[in-house]
């Protein structure tokens, strides 16, 4: 049961209420800010490669391999060389800054980064381990996001295996690389309070979907694990009494290994890890559902186990809600992504990766193309394989069989949509099509549930991610929760890119009145709104300058 489980009652506690908005007049501490950035004092700094892997690629070729049959994919698909120069292009469209904001000639400014974050307060770190990249020494390197650069750790690859085999691993088919994503709680429950570990998890997807698109376009293969024993993890990462939690291990591979420098000694972890606050407040709550969401390793055999016998995968039967089944066809709107009529994104995903941005303000005017928002949706939402996750497959889906895993389902608020009549939608990922549920006005709606925010109403639309807790529990346990976020994160960020890609901008919206959209969809027990997003026109602040990311060509 949901409500036995400590996951769920935090969710239920740190819901936002009218009453909570309306009393809230809390101020944030800038005097104990938390620094964006993590840096290891006396770890050896090895410079990443300046010049970066070129392609010419689109986004949509990459997430919808054959939806445009005349522009043809043959580049796509070919596993390229793990190297330096695509180790550095592959961070470097992954979590790298994209760009500084600065307040006119003032001293104020701010960095952007390519993968969206809450509050722009990045809580993710990266950590890179290595046994088989040219032009880079094996070992264990830290990811120094404000200079591009890496800082080595740890000589020994004897980290990288165990890592390997404790998330499911075989050293036979250790890959040459291994990209770990840790989490900084902290840095969101500085603005978010308790509310912050929902947007880590969110982060932690968005820079996944980031790596997933960046990897693609390099053609480099990823092998997702999110089901591993916590306290290994961390331990054989060197970060016991860390404020890094181990969320993410991924194999990346490319066309061949590299000939792999192992070293069996024990691991000497260098360098000290910067203070990220002058104090960092603990949260009671946050410290039980952070531990309740870690697995020991019989919790990690049982999931994969149940992984394993298909128990988490979807039917074409099951793909809506019990509520919509009463929806007859002639209100289904089928959008499949190959009814678009258009060239769409011309530029090549990297331009696209490093233009997105995260609007603050929409215009209230701008209108989207039916054709833009079908390949807006299909691109975010096919899903992905993990460990926990399975690829909806096309062909699948035509012979009425099972459609991949996947826990969380859109409703989509339309407001000005050329050839959709304004209303509320739910967008069936399997089939590709949009469900009409209402045929009303739904700017005021979305507004008011999203914390009676404007820009909820002044975007071409605004969508509700709903997850359904229930069955990922039944599967993984307390895990589920950070694992929905995960896919939600994931979802985002693809919306960002399919946006940007189409000359439409986006926004995730964290903050939301969680039962005001649950009782409004007329949500079953045991699913539950998790993330709000907005694509539309935004509004440009002029007061506002673009400065370069790094003081190198790019």
């Amino acid at each position: 049961m949901l409500g036995s489980t400590v996951f769920y009652n935090y969710h239920q506690r740190t819901k936002h209420t009218f009453e909570k908005l309306f009393a809230d007049n809390r101020r944030l501490d800038w005097n104990n800010e938390p620094n964006p950035f993590r840096v290891y004092a006396g770890a050896n700094v090895v410079s990443l490669s300046r010049s970066m892997v070129a392609t010419d690629n689109r986004l949509f070729d990459l997430l919808l391999p054959g939806w445009n049959q005349s522009q043809g994919s043959e580049a796509i698909g070919k596993l390229a060389s793990l190297d330096a120069a695509t180790l550095s292009t592959l961070l470097f469209h992954t979590c790298a800054i994209s760009a500084w904001k600065a307040i006119g000639s003032t001293d104020h400014r701010w960095a952007l980064r390519v993968n969206a974050s809450s509050g722009n307060l990045h809580p993710t770190e990266t950590h890179v381990l290595i046994a088989g990249v040219d032009g880079i020494e094996p070992g264990a390197y830290h990811y120094r996001v404000d200079r591009h650069e890496l800082e080595q750790r740890c000589t020994s690859t004897e980290p990288m295996r165990q890592v390997w085999q404790l998330s499911g691993g075989e050293l036979e088919e250790l890959p040459p690389l291994i990209i770990c994503f840790n989490s900084i709680i902290w840095r969101e429950c500085w603005k978010y309070l308790e509310r912050g570990f929902r947007y880590c998890q969110h982060d932690m997807g968005h820079v996944l979907g980031s790596l997933m698109v960046a990897s693609a376009d390099l053609g480099l293969s990823l092998d997702i694990r999110a089901l591993f024993c916590d306290a290994l993890i961390s331990a054989t990462l060197g970060l016991d009494g860390s404020d890094e939690c181990p969320y993410l291990v991924i194999g990346v591979r490319g066309n061949s290994l590299s000939a792999a420098k192992n070293s069996d000694a024990p691991a000497q972890w260098i360098g000290t890890a910067n203070s990220i606050s002058a104090a960092e407040i603990s949260y009671d709550i946050i410290k039980k559902v952070r531990s309740a969401t870690c697995m020991s390793e019989s919790q990690v055999e049982a999931a994969r186990q149940r992984v394993e016998s298909g128990q988490h995968r979807r039917s074409l039967e099951n793909t809506r809600p019990a509520t919509l089944v009463t929806c007859a066809d002639d209100v289904i709107a089928q959008v499949a992504a190959g009814h678009a009529q258009r060239s769409a994104a011309d530029e090549s995903v990297q331009t696209t990766v490093r233009r997105r941005r995260s609007a603050v303000d929409m215009d209230g005017r701008r209108r989207m193309l039916l054709a833009d928002l079908s390949l807006i949706l299909a691109g975010a939402t096919r899903g992905v394989n993990a460990d926990f996750l399975a690829r909806i497959s096309d062909e699948s889906a035509r012979n009425n069989e099972e459609c991949g895993a996947y826990f969380v389902d859109l409703y989509v608020y339309a407001h000005r949509i050329s050839g959709l009549e304004s209303g509320l939608y739910f967008w069936d990922r399997a089939r590709q099509a949009l469900v009409a549920l209402a045929h009303t006005d739904q700017r005021e709606v979305a507004k008011q549930a999203s914390c009676f925010q404007d820009i909820a109403a002044d975007g071409c639309l605004t969508l509700s991610m709903v997850a359904n807790l229930k069955n990922a529990n039944e599967i993984f346990g307390e895990r589920a929760y950070r694992l929905v976020h995960y896919e939600a994160g994931i979802i985002g960020q693809l919306l960002y890119l399919g946006a940007t890609a189409l000359g439409y901008d986006a926004t995730g919206i964290g903050c939301f009145v969680d039962d005001a959209i649950n009782n409004y969809l007329v949500l079953p027990a045991g699913t539950e709104v998790i993330y709000n997003f907005c694509i539309g026109g935004a509004v440009i602040d002029s007061r506002l300058t673009t400065l370069p990311a790094y003081d190198f060509a790019q």
